[in-house]
């Protein structure tokens, strides 16, 4: 089946009651915000049988329960896809302008499946709500922006639970049982050879009397979080009151990494009531030239835009910014194209937080800056409005490779033209 539906359909609501079940086969859902399980001031629920299914929305979606509402998503089997491109959802509890979040639960019943949102998701809770993600199983991968994967915030529970399986978890800061200002932040794997890859503060980072709890019951795992500090059971005290964090990995022989702060016995205590243990086994440091790159698939088309109005957030929103200039890197210098027509010359923040995705596709690969600095060449040969940011693109990707006396050719190409205009 192909369901297709806008804002608050296909078992989403706005203070009403919904309900969408469909018995079994290989669907397709395509909703807007509010929809998908997703109740606001109600219920929504979506049920599927079973089927190798394929959910796609703007957000808030999958499994989202807003200001006195719930939001329920279940898929009973298969391997599913699920993409909120930039948006929030996939087990959701989460208020709005005073009121207190409801429930929102995501339930796959197993399968190989995908998982992609933007910030406050896959576990994710706020402003009291209560939001649970829940796999039962299957090499999965878990891709998100901050607060995300097992994390809360002002009084809020989100929880992460995957029963098994080679699970592969990504995330920007603030992520992966991640609790601040009086919430419980929890994420447990199973079973599997499992990844963790998050920007910083997170794996088991707790401030403002949270609690966190990262639980890793078996296999050969790998933790990496980019910045050093808060990470790896860290718990930061507020008002006198302790905050709790604990990373727990009950076995197999894992890595930690880069710049590994763990003891010889696998054990690592941050802060007065944070912990990290690592048993039986003991850590290994990881490389710092280990990257899950290859594991994470590149931005869809769909969520490209998004980003990129999320990049001119800078200086305002600079996390969520660098969110999105770390998301986007992935994509290649194929998205050239798209930056340039985002750009306007004369707005500050969008110079600065487009040339932040240049930079981004230029420090990804070596091979990215050649062909980079070739299509801007290209596009600089005609007049252009925006020719004057291209050609600081073009002197950032060509760098010392390329003769400089192309960069004053093309700057004296480039004022000749003024003048003529």
């Amino acid at each position: 089946d192909d369901y297709r539906g806008g804002d608050a359909t296909l078992g989403g609501t706005l203070g009403g009651c919904s309900l969408l079940w469909d018995a079994e086969g290989d669907d397709r859902y395509l909703g807007g915000g509010w929809s998908l399980g997703a109740g606001l001031g109600g219920v929504g629920i979506l049920v599927d049988g079973g089927g190798a299914d394929s959910y796609r929305s703007v957000g808030p979606a999958e499994g989202v329960g807003g200001a006195a509402g719930v939001g329920l998503l279940v898929e009973r089997s298969g391997g599913d896809t699920h993409d909120l491109g930039a948006g929030s959802g996939q087990g959701l509890g989460g208020g709005h302008e005073g009121q207190e979040g409801g429930l929102g639960v995501l339930v796959d019943g197993g399968g190989d499946d995908h998982y992609r949102a933007g910030d406050h998701a896959q576990g994710a809770a706020r402003r009291g709500g209560l939001g649970l993600a829940l796999d039962s199983g299957g090499d999965d991968d878990w891709i998100a922006g901050s607060w995300s994967q097992g994390a809360a915030r002002a009084g809020g529970l989100g929880a992460l639970v995957d029963a098994g399986g080679d699970d592969r978890y990504l995330a920007g800061r603030h992520a992966q049982a991640r609790a601040h200002d009086l919430s419980i932040a929890w994420l447990v794997d199973r079973a599997g050879d499992d990844r963790y890859d998050s920007l910083g503060e997170a794996q088991a980072m707790a401030s403002g009397n949270g609690v966190a709890l990262l639980d890793d019951r078996s296999g050969a795992d790998a933790y990496r979080v980019i910045e050093p500090g808060a990470r790896w059971g860290h718990a930061s005290p507020l008002r006198g009151r302790a905050s709790v964090a604990l990373l727990l990995d009950r076995g197999g022989p894992d890595r930690f990494g880069p710049g590994s702060e763990m003891a010889a016995f696998g054990s690592r205590s941050s802060g007065r009531h944070g912990l990290a243990l690592d048993l039986p086994a003991g850590p290994e440091p990881l490389p710092d030239s280990v990257t899950y790159a290859a594991l994470i698939r590149g931005p869809s088309p769909e969520e490209v835009d998004g980003l990129l109005d999320q990049t001119l957030a800078w200086p305002d929103e600079p996390n969520a910014a660098a969110d999105a200039v770390a998301r986007l890197a992935l994509g290649g210098p194929g998205l050239y194209p798209a930056v340039r027509a985002k750009l306007r010359p004369g707005e500050p923040a969008s110079v600065v937080g487009l040339g932040r995705v240049i930079d981004g596709l230029i420090a990804k690969d070596p091979a990215w800056r050649e062909e980079l600095a070739g299509r801007l060449e290209t596009d600089l040969g005609s007049p252009a409005a925006d020719a004057e940011v291209l050609l600081v693109w073009w002197a950032r990707a060509a760098g010392p490779r390329r003769a400089p006396g192309l960069a004053l050719l093309l700057l004296g190409a480039l004022a000749v033209r003024r003048r003529r205009g």
